[in-house]
């Protein structure tokens, strides 16, 4: 029973989950490459099988995982350091980060002052790198950036998520990104 456009964009963060690494894109006008990052947020009313779809999705990410021997999906770590503490071992590979109840997510990054770096940490990541001023301490070394093909898959309802935004995820970026 689940609505087939959430089967869709199911397709489409499974591609980019598992082969965001070995897809570029050369930047205009230079000679560098960079990941392919894709942000997703699923927003649909409650009880219309965006669990399920997210169930489904998981499940073809861990056989996916299982025969590649590759970990793709990350923690769902909320603060800026957490997320970066947790990608710091997917240098040149696929990481992926699902957030279910997004509005959540949001709400944090607006009232805690240990979350409000996230968002633009995120924003980061989704450029295809990770600065070294913002990375962990620990992790790929002091003096090389972190690579990474970078998939964010969110979940929510539209109203829910809607109340929450304000102009500053327009002016950053981050909800025009998704």
């Amino acid at each position: 029973n689940t609505p087939p456009q959430y089967v869709t964009m199911n397709g489409y963060v499974y591609l980019a989950a598992t082969m965001g690494n070995r897809v570029m894109v050369i930047a205009p006008g230079t000679n560098r490459a960079v990941f392919c990052n894709l942000y997703t947020i699923n927003l649909g009313p409650t009880t219309t099988g965006k669990s399920e779809a997210l169930f489904h999705l998981k499940r073809y990410i861990g056989a996916f995982e299982a025969v590649t021997a590759e970990e793709i999906v990350v923690g769902n770590d909320a603060t800026s350091e957490g997320l970066l503490k947790a990608l710091r071992n997917f240098n040149n590979k696929s990481a992926m980060l699902i957030t279910d109840e997004v509005s959540r997510k949001f709400r944090d990054w607006q009232t805690s002052p240990a979350k409000s770096a996230a968002r633009e940490t995120e924003l980061e990541i989704y450029d295809g790198h990770l600065p070294r001023n913002l990375r962990a301490t620990d992790g790929a070394g002091q003096t090389e950036k972190v690579e990474v093909s970078f998939t964010n898959y969110m979940m929510g309802v539209g109203d829910t998520v809607a109340s929450i935004l304000d102009r500053s995820f327009l002016r950053s970026g981050y909800i025009p990104r998704c």
